[in-house]
């Protein structure tokens, strides 16, 4: 996103929160992540807080530490920060505390996305589609998401497609092409010359239905389990996305 589009992106957020938005998914944490990738830390942190506490209200206790976790690796010794984080420690189960501790940092490391908002938005992907290029080890995929997914998440993953009566699924580097609010598109291309050869002579479409053997996408971000995405269409190159949808609800 370029510095126009970004201020633009902020200032549209901002206009929704003044107007008193408590949707915290859609208009904050998209804000938060803008507010610090421009550098207006001061700004990022009130609105953290804000954030945090709606959550919380909520009864939502993980995206609550998550949001302040997050926060705190920008400013580690924040008061207002420190202070909710202390009281709803005090207050959580003793069950959560394994994932709700602030850990470690080294000075000056980045954090695109904390874990526990990984692990929420990791169950909103609505619908990924897969198609076969003309040629087997070039994928196109689409994925869309019901809120609004950091590019981060899906840039710095590693990625693998499950085939069908394959144990293992096959591995791929993966490269954004398109990032925006609700919908991300990529290319996968195999991992090296042996994987390339794997996918000329494992991924095949249905002449008839145009769908591919392919049964779904493995997203690895390193900090959790691999997802295997669900939603999963995989379709030829000269599948219509009619046609599609009727295949995939037969």
């Amino acid at each position: 996103m370029d510095h126009e589009a970004r201020a633009a992106e902020i200032n549209w957020l901002r206009g929704k929160i003044a107007e008193g938005s408590r949707d915290v998914h859609r208009i904050h944490l998209p804000l938060i992540g803008l507010l610090i990738e421009a550098g207006e830390t001061a700004e990022a942190i009130a609105l953290s807080v804000v954030t945090a506490d709606l959550c919380w209200a909520d009864g939502s206790i993980l995206k609550a530490f998550a949001v302040l976790n997050r926060a705190l690796t920008l400013i580690p010794d924040h008061p207002k920060l420190m202070s909710r984080h202390a009281a709803w420690r005090a207050q959580a189960s003793p069950a959560l505390l394994s994932v709700i501790e602030r850990r470690p940092t080294q000075p000056g490391t980045a954090f695109p996305l904390q874990l526990l908002l990984e692990e929420y938005h990791r169950g909103r992907i609505t619908r990924c589609t897969i198609r076969v290029a003309d040629d087997p080890a070039s994928l196109r995929v689409a994925i869309e998401h019901a809120d609004a997914l950091p590019e981060a998440f899906l840039r710095d993953a590693r990625y693998a497609v499950a085939i069908s009566e394959r144990e293992e699924p096959i591995q791929s580097s993966g490269r954004v092409t398109i990032a925006q609010v609700y919908r991300h598109e990529l290319e996968l291309v195999p991992a090296d010359d042996a994987t390339e050869a794997t996918f000329r002579e494992a991924v095949r479409s249905d002449p008839t239905t145009g769908l591919s053997n392919i049964t779904a996408l493995m997203l690895d971000t390193g900090m959790l389990p691999p997802l295997r995405v669900r939603n999963v269409y995989c379709a030829s190159a000269l599948a219509d996305e009619e046609g599609l949808s009727e295949a995939a609800d037969a």
